[in-house]
C-alpha cells in the first residue's frame, strides 16, 4: 500500500514566517502544516511525485489523455510493453518546467502501437505522476547507517532537516514526521566552564563537529548556535532552547547534538532499502509558490490558535490582526497556474 507524503512546507519554514522560537511547539504546528497541505492537495490534486501503476481505457484512438504524468517507467498496451519510440509524451516539454505531460500520442512510426487498446484496463502505465518533479541537494550525508525497516534517520548536520520535509535517499523518499527527542551524544566536549546562565559564548573542543542552525544539549539544557568560529572554537547560541532552563556548566561538559528524525518509509511508491552512512540526502523540492501558499494557510491556523479561534490576534493599544478566512486572496491564482485543461 502506498503510503502518500504530500506535505508542501515545512516547521523551520513555518517558524521562519512566524518569527518565532518555535522548536518546543512541534505538536502544534505540525498538524497546521499538515491540514493546510491536505486542504491544499484536494485542490491541486498530486503535486510531489508519485511512483504507481494506473490502468486506464485508451478508447481505441490515436491520442490517451492521462493524469500528470512526469516520467515514464513502462507502458503496456494490450499486453504488450511498448519502446519509447512508440508514442510522443504530449506537450513537448511538458506543462511547465519540470512539470507534468497529460497525454500520449501514438508515434507515427511506433512498431508496437496503432491505438491505444478499448479496454477497461487495456492501458496499464507505470512511471512517476503529479505536477512536479525536482530534487535539490541538501548538502548533507546519512549520519549512521539506516536499515531498510529503521523508522529513524540521523544525519550529518541537523539543521539541514525540517518536520514536513521528503528527502530522497538512493531511490527512496523518506518523510520528517518529527524531531526525534534522543540525540547524538558526546559529539565534542566545552573546554571552559560556563559559569554564568546567561552568556551566549560557549567554547568548544572541536567546533567543526557542529553546524550553524543546529540544536545542541549541554547536561539539561539545549542551546541553538547561532554562529560559530571554527579557529577559536568559540559558539554563538541562544540559551535556554526549547523552554530548558539556562544554567551553569563545568569544564569538559558533553555536547549532544539533535540530528534524528522518526520518518516514514518508501513514501510516494518508492521502495525501502538500507543506506549506509556518508550517503548523500537530497530534498524532495516543492515550486516556490506552493510553498510559500502551504506557509501562509498554516501560519493563520496557527495564529487562529494563538487566538482561541477568535480570528482576533495582537493589542487593541498596539494593533490587532484579523483572520477571517486561511484561505490568502491569491490561492486562486496560484491553483490556475497548475491547472491542466483538457481539450478533447
Amino acid at each position: 500500500m502506498t503510503t502518500f507524503a504530500q506535505t508542501f512546507c515545512t516547521m523551520a519554514e513555518l517558524e521562519q514566517a512566524l518569527k518565532s522560537k518555535g522548536a518546543e511547539r512541534e505538536a502544534f504546528y505540525l498538524p497546521k502544516i499538515l491540514a493546510a497541505s491536505r486542504m491544499m492537495q484536494m485542490d491541486f490534486g498530486l503535486i510531489l511525485p508519485v511512483t504507481m501503476a494506473k490502468n486506464m481505457n485508451g478508447k481505441g484512438n490515436s491520442r490517451l489523455f492521462i493524469p500528470p504524468l512526469l516520467s515514464v517507467t513502462s507502458i503496456v498496451n494490450d499486453g504488450t510493453t511498448l519502446a519509447t519510440t512508440d508514442y510522443i509524451k504530449q506537450p513537448d516539454g511538458g506543462h511547465w518546467l519540470n512539470g507534468p505531460y497529460s497525454y500520449l500520442d501514438v508515434d507515427p512510426d511506433a512498431t508496437n502501437l496503432s491505438a491505444w487498446e478499448d479496454e477497461e484496463e487495456g492501458v496499464v502505465i507505470t512511471g512517476k505522476w503529479g505536477l512536479y518533479d525536482l530534487t535539490a541537494a541538501l548538502g548533507i550525508t546519512v549520519g549512521s547507517d539506516q536499515t531498510d525497516s529503521a523508522l529513524t534517520l540521523q544525519v550529518s548536520d541537523g539543521s539541514k532537516v525540517s518536520p514536513g520535509m521528503t528527502v530522497l535517499i538512493g531511490t527512496e523518499q523518506e518523510y520528517i514526521e518529527n524531531t526525534d527527542m534522543t540525540p547524538v551524544t558526546s559529539v565534542t566536549t566545552i573546554t571552559e566552564p560556563i559559569a554564568d546562565a546567561s552568556n551566549p559564548q560557549i567554547t568548544l573542543a572541536n567546533a567543526t563537529l557542529v553546524s550553524v542552525g543546529e540544536i545542541l544539549r549541554i547536561d539539561l539544557e539545549k542551546m541553538k548556535v547561532l554562529d560559530k568560529n571554527d579557529t577559536t572554537k568559540l559558539a554563538y547560541v541562544v540559551r535556554g532552547w526549547d523552554q530548558t532552563k539556562a544554567a551553569t556548566h563545568s569544564d569538559n561538559a558533553t555536547v549532544d547534538v539533535y540530528r534524528k528524525f522518526n520518518v516514514s518509509r518508501a513514501v510516494n511508491g518508492t521502495t525501502a532499502a538500507a543506506h549506509a552512512s556518508a550517503a548523500a540526502i537530497s530534498r524532495v523540492q516543492v515550486p516556490d509558490d506552493i510553498k510559500e501558499l502551504c506557509v501562509k494557510i498554516a501560519a493563520r491556523m496557527t495564529r487562529e490558535g494563538d487566538s482561541g479561534y477568535s480570528g482576533v490576534i495582537g493589542d487593541p493599544n498596539t494593533g490587532e490582526s484579523r483572520y477571517l478566512y486561511v484561505k490568502p486572496f491569491e490561492y486562486e491564482e496560484v491553483l490556475n497556474r497548475y491547472r491542466i485543461v483538457t481539450v478533447k
